[in-house]
């Protein structure tokens, strides 16, 4: 298993062959220079954690330790993230998040369309109607 903290910690900007990682565009669109930049500046390495990784592949353990300027610590561990089978979210919880991320791009009265359009999704001939809701016009030139 290639750890990100190996990665960071051998100096190396690229991902290689580090696993979830697709293309060109997501490296890009990451970040990936100015992330392991930032971590460097900050001190923030990630270590692997054996007790964790003892869940591995049945669960996607994650751990956060965060030491604030003023000393105090704040620390949280989950083993099956939100969405995980062994940790559903509500449909509620869902559109939730789902507004969250695209009111600001699609707008409200959009966003709500799309849910519901995806609510119904079992019932309807054509998704013509959803993929125009979701899909985003292009912004004309200056």
């Amino acid at each position: 298993m290639t750890y990100w903290s190996d990665l960071i910690q051998s100096g190396s900007d690229e991902p290689g062959g580090a696993r979830g990682w697709h293309g060109d565009a997501e490296r890009a669109e990451f970040g990936w220079r100015a992330l392991v930049g930032w971590i460097h500046s900050y001190g923030m390495l990630h270590a692997p954690d054996r007790e964790l990784s003892g869940y591995w592949p049945g669960a996607n353990p994650a751990r956060v330790h965060i030491r604030l300027r003023s000393g105090a610590e704040l620390e949280d561990t989950t083993i099956h993230f939100p969405g995980h089978p062994r940790n559903p979210v509500s449909d509620a919880d869902l559109a939730d998040k789902f507004r969250s991320l695209a009111e600001p791009v699609l707008g409200a009265d959009r966003a709500a369309a799309v849910i519901e359009a995806v609510a119904a999704l079992e019932t309807v001939p054509d998704v013509a109607e959803l993929v125009r809701l979701v899909t985003v016009p292009e912004e004309s030139p200056p």
